[in-house]
């Protein structure tokens, strides 16, 4: 068995997921993270690195698997500054940490490295963004700092007072293929650049899992905006003021 084969038995290991009774997302949960209209989910390879001004960096995608492998299952974890515990339940606005599943540091190249890796972006710049779309890049790091903070934001609908006054509900989950999966959509949004996770069927990426959709932190509007015209007109502002759609 050459190398490649080794990686992709690890990478593609079936895993347990978090259970959901509640609906209710918490700190310590195992979960996947999909884009339901891309059909894809979130997923990493820590034995590539994507800079060459950091080799610590390693590659994130959205792989079109629709089961738990350990590659697509992450562990949301607290911040180091947040008084929440693993159990609490996790709110919209409030910080955590995406780290990989604990399967993949198994791997003899990546135990120097323990604890984990985060999820994590920074600000596009000549040497630093992502290589299909050119965006701001996404990637997985083994530093705790503010560019591996994320928060959870309600979907912006038709108004923008929507996500300012979700801030301390309870963030959904569900169970996968369930009827409510669609109805826990999120955004998680980098809390540093206030950019959104996001994928596009546009921008497919070569990896040794085969062809799969890059990542970035990029907000993706609509073309339309909504009910802002007349407080435009009338140099008010309200909470629809937002509001192209996303």
């Amino acid at each position: 068995m050459n190398d490649l084969y080794k990686k992709q038995a690890v990478y593609n290991k079936r895993v347990a997921l978090s259970k959901c009774s509640d609906g209710a997302l918490r700190f310590g949960d195992k979960v996947m993270i999909g884009n339901p209209a891309a059909g894809a989910l979130l997923a990493v390879d820590l034995t590539e690195s994507i800079f060459e001004s950091d080799q610590g960096s390693r590659l994130v995608t959205a792989s079109f698997a629709n089961m738990p492998v350990a590659r697509a299952v992450f562990v949301v974890l607290p911040t180091d500054k947040s008084a929440a515990a693993p159990g609490d339940v996790v709110h919209f606005g409030e910080p955590f940490h995406l780290q990989c599943h604990d399967v993949l540091l198994e791997d003899e190249k990546l135990k120097a490295t323990r604890p984990g890796f985060y999820l994590a972006s920074t600000l596009k710049n000549e040497r630093n963004a992502s290589r299909i779309a050119n965006q701001q890049p996404v990637f997985m790091t083994n530093a705790k700092t503010m560019s591996s903070v994320w928060t959870f934001q309600k979907i912006a609908g038709n108004t923008g007072i929507v996500r300012q006054l979700s801030c301390g509900e309870a963030v959904p989950c569900a169970t996968v293929g369930s009827p409510d999966a669609l109805a826990a959509g999120v955004v998680i949004q980098h809390r540093a650049t206030k950019q959104a996770l996001a994928t596009s069927p546009k921008y497919l990426d070569a990896t040794d899992f085969g062809r799969e959709l890059e990542v970035t932190c990029h907000n993706y509007f609509g073309t339309h905006k909504v009910e802002a015209l007349a407080s435009e007109m009338a140099g008010r502002t309200t909470g629809a003021t937002n509001a192209r759609l996303e």
